[in-house]
């Protein structure tokens, strides 16, 4: 009976090594895909309201990304000087910025984005990708178009605005599978 428990256990202790040490390998993986482009743009080149003129870069690329949840840190610039409730938890913004990095290289480098602190909850915003930025077309003291960046989550057809997130994208966290698009498009907005 001693001799049975003895191997029983000492299966048991085996058993047990092995699982843990396979740990880390169980780590939670996150994926998105995050798709990038310059829609309606009505030439390559666009003027804003000083009449300062643009040269808009096409952009139709479509990025897989994934981040490794355990010890996870976000990644969008400036993080760090801003307390945000989403530091350690992988965020749509974080695959934004992820995708962005990945293929700066290949199409043209330039991200601006800040992080608004009046209001709460705290959030980042973008104001240029690819070296496309915001650009004011009119502006009064309740109204602002021109292009920019939107940003939809999941959506059934973003040329509809179906799926436009409506708060900071740093502010909503990613899940597996999601599909981001990020279009440069026409926007406008009353406050």
């Amino acid at each position: 009976m001693k001799k049975t428990m003895r191997k029983i256990m000492i299966v048991f202790v085996a058993a047990l090594m092995v699982m843990m040490m396979a740990a880390p390998s169980f780590a939670a993986t996150i994926s998105a895909n995050v798709h990038f482009v310059t829609y309606n743009t009505v030439s390559d080149t666009l003027q804003d309201k000083w009449g300062q003129s643009y040269t808009i870069t096409p952009v139709n690329v479509t990025v897989p990304v994934s981040f490794n949840t355990t010890g996870f840190s976000s990644i969008i610039p400036n993080a760090n000087s801003s307390y945000h409730q989403y530091m350690s938890t992988p965020t749509v913004m974080d695959a934004i910025y992820k995708a962005y990095d990945i293929k700066k290289n290949n199409i043209a480098v330039g991200w601006t984005s800040g992080w608004d602190t009046l209001s709460t909850p705290n959030g980042a915003y973008v104001t240029e990708i690819f070296g496309n930025p915001e650009i004011t077309q009119h502006l009064t003291s309740h109204h602002w178009d021109g292009y920019a960046w939107k940003i939809y989550l999941n959506p059934v057809n973003w040329t509809t605005n179906n799926g436009e997130l409506q708060v900071y994208a740093s502010n909503v966290v990613l899940s597996n599978n999601d599909e981001i698009y990020v279009l440069y498009d026409q926007a406008s907005e009353n406050f």
